[in-house]
């Protein structure tokens, strides 16, 4: 589940996908009222929008027996270029809370995930990274690496190794 505002009234699902060295996303949104039942555990409030993404979402919760892990919060500077629909992020101040998971509140404990002045730069794209931002980026000094936010806010409070998930 993902929120870009506390004001908001609704609610993104998200399901990252790879394929071949490639990440996509696919998304459905549902209200703010259907994400505080299923952060509850009723996972059948997913079934009332009829949307395979949901549907998909509704069979891995149930089959897998998910529940809430942890919240992720991070500050983002978002930069968009049309050419080749490149966009660039800077996420800096990454913090996490395990314990209480209102999506919604503004007095949310959080502790910090990554050391002080890290940021964590994401430059997504399609096709082609654009010459500009190639050069500019110096990306012969540079080694690709995935990171994940989640994963990094969850290492804080794994208490066992197999608790991956």
């Amino acid at each position: 589940m993902r929120i870009y505002d506390l004001e908001s009234n609704t609610v993104k699902f998200e399901i990252k996908n790879k394929a071949n060295n490639q990440i996509y996303k696919e998304s459905a949104s549902i209200s703010k009222e259907s994400a505080y039942r299923i952060i509850e555990g009723e996972y059948g409030e997913l079934l009332k929008y009829n949307n395979p993404i949901l549907n998909k979402i509704f069979i891995t919760f149930n089959s897998q027996l998910y529940r809430p892990k942890v919240i992720v919060d991070y500050d983002r500077d978002a930069f968009m270029l049309d050419f080749f629909n490149c966009r660039i992020t800077i996420d800096k101040n990454l913090r996490s809370n395990n314990t209480d998971f209102d999506l919604f509140s503004d007095k949310l404990h959080t502790i910090p995930v990554v050391l002080e002045g890290k940021q964590i730069l994401e430059v997504k794209y399609n096709d082609a990274l654009p010459p500009q931002i190639q050069s500019m980026l110096q990306l012969d000094a540079f080694e690709r690496q995935a990171i994940s936010k989640y994963t990094l806010s969850r290492r804080f409070f794994k208490a066992r190794n197999w608790e991956d998930n």
